[in-house]
């Protein structure tokens, strides 16, 4: 209709403005216009803008008598996709062709765009929001997450630690239930899983219906029994992740129920924990270097004292109280029962080695180890602080090391002639060793205890390493035995001596109480008469 004013703005004003924006609105058009040409495709970014903005800002219209023009597609363009594409009304235009004749239809984007008068920079700022929206729109669908599609704004590092969490977790299936739902445990003794509610429950049927103190592992096929720690970490008081399971007051019920059939509230004063663990172990006589039965634990502890220790030899010196058992002595001695059980055969392979590892490689190994250790220690305490020393620091570290070679090649010498005695020693006992096994006499069980009772008997009578301290240690408890021994007998003796006493005083009392009462009985019958 010639005489129509637009609605977008009416005016020549708008159309002006209009004509500037359109150019803009045309290059881009064209450019992402060939993305809406695909029936299935992406969205054209102009034409989902307009369609926001028509549907937002621009009411539906309809022409006059109701009637609507097919719209018409670009020139060259093949079928728009149904989503990008907008139905022109080219009455409401308000623009005819010169001849009468109504003008092609605009495309959507350029109708939208007279209507509402964008500037360059809001369709700019439309476009990147329009971008934003797009990438939000994976880790806004929940879909796809659970399909497991990557969201673009969660680390990679996260992924991957979520992805291996999940993958061991998956691995471990409780025992009893095989269920991965709750929360698990690992067994110490055994390495099996078991969820805690299954755990639990085990547990309150073990020590209220059987009331066993020594449980087995949940899993039917296993002999092993359950870690003490285990028991105590699923039934703490104060852990409250475990309420959700078992009351608080079910479990602290249970924990004495269960320290109730304990041995060790029977006998505490036998008893000792090991240090790290807290295991109980009860004392071998003759045993004071322990090593703990724990598989995630293995702590070598001393008996006397408790404390953790690495190599007995640091520990037991004579600078300490503790002393090794008799049976840690023994237990020293395997290399030499290990000699004992091989075969003669192998036994008379071996002497030529052995000859060579006394006369050869004990003297070296000991005249080149006594400068290496000054010259290593003198080496740590230059680079304690850094070790990026000065030249000056340099030239007295090499200084210093010169002098340690020297002094310990000095040192080294007589010690390595003296270990030639050891050797000899050590030499003369595989030959002594070698003499019985090929001796018919007894079998290798009865050789090893003759030949452990000849070191014990040189041992006490020379008084050999720590034997003395164990003769001494033995003799006080035989002067104490001899002393109680003593007591017994004496308190005995007085005992029976009261005994004596007193029974010779009761039969006085009773020989004159009856002598009382015979006279009392003849009184009376001379009165009678």
């Amino acid at each position: 209709m010639p005489g129509k004013k637009s609605k977008s703005g009416g005016g020549k004003g708008a159309k002006s403005k209009t004509k500037v924006s359109k150019g803009k609105m045309a290059k881009k058009s064209k450019n992402k216009g060939t993305k809406s040409k695909v029936s299935k495709g992406p969205k054209n970014k102009n034409s989902k803008m307009a369609n926001k903005r028509g549907s937002k800002n621009k009411p539906a219209k309809k022409s006059k008598g109701n009637k609507k023009v097919p719209p018409k597609n670009k020139p060259g363009a093949g079928a728009a996709s149904d989503e990008g594409s907008d139905d022109v009304d080219f009455e409401e235009l308000g623009e005819t062709s010169p001849d009468g004749t109504s003008k092609p239809a605009k495309s959507s984007n350029e109708n939208h765009s007279e209507k509402l008068q964008p500037s360059a920079a809001e369709i700019e700022d439309e476009l990147d929001d329009e971008d934003g929206d797009e990438n939000q729109e994976p880790s806004q669908n929940p879909d796809r997450i659970r399909s497991g599609e990557k969201n673009k704004h969660q680390s990679p590092d996260n992924e991957d630690d979520k992805k291996d969490n999940e993958k061991e977790l998956g691995s471990l299936k409780c025992s009893a239930c095989s269920t991965t739902d709750e929360v698990r445990i690992v067994l110490r003794q055994c390495g099996h899983v078991t969820c805690v509610p299954c755990a639990l429950n085990y547990l309150k049927m073990k020590i209220l219906v059987e009331g066993s103190a020594r449980i087995k592992c949940p899993k039917e096929t296993c002999k092993l029994r359950l870690h003490e720690n285990d028991v105590n970490a699923l039934l703490d008081e104060k852990e409250p992740a475990l309420d959700d399971y078992m009351p608080r007051e079910h479990r602290i019920f249970l924990q004495y129920k269960h320290n109730k059939h304990s041995t060790f509230c029977a006998i505490p004063q036998i008893i000792k924990r090991c240090p790290f663990c807290k295991s109980l172990y009860t004392h071998e006589e003759g045993c004071n270097y322990v090593r703990c039965a724990n598989k995630a634990c293995r702590t070598n502890f001393c008996w006397p004292c408790g404390n953790p220790i690495g190599l007995p030899v640091s520990h037991y010196t004579y600078a300490s109280s503790c002393r090794l058992g008799y049976k840690d002595l023994e237990k020293s001695l395997y290399p030499l029962r290990m000699l004992i059980e091989v075969h003669i055969v192998a036994l008379v392979i071996g002497f030529p080695a052995a000859v060579l590892f006394c006369y050869l490689y004990i003297p070296m190994l000991v005249f080149v180890a006594v400068p290496y250790s000054l010259m290593r220690q003198a080496w740590l305490d230059a680079t304690e602080r850094t070790d990026l020393l000065t030249p000056a620091e340099k030239a007295i570290l090499l200084f210093k090391l010169t002098m340690k070679l020297l002094t310990g090649l000095l040192i080294a010498m007589p010690i390595s002639l003296g270990s030639l005695i050891s050797s000899l020693f050590l030499l003369s006992l595989y030959s002594s060793i070698l003499i019985v096994k090929m001796s018919p006499y007894g079998n290798s069980r009865r050789k090893y205890e003759r030949v452990l009772c000849v070191v014990r008997w040189v041992g006490r009578l020379f008084r050999i390493g720590p034997y003395g301290e164990l003769l001494k240690e033995a003799e006080k408890n035989r002067e104490e035995l001899h002393k109680r021994f003593d007591q017994c007998n004496d308190s005995s003796e007085r005992g029976k001596i009261t005994d004596l006493e007193s029974g010779s005083s009761s039969n006085g009392k009773k020989a004159s109480s009856a002598k009382a009462e015979n006279d009392y009985v003849v009184r009376i019958g001379d009165k009678k008469n």
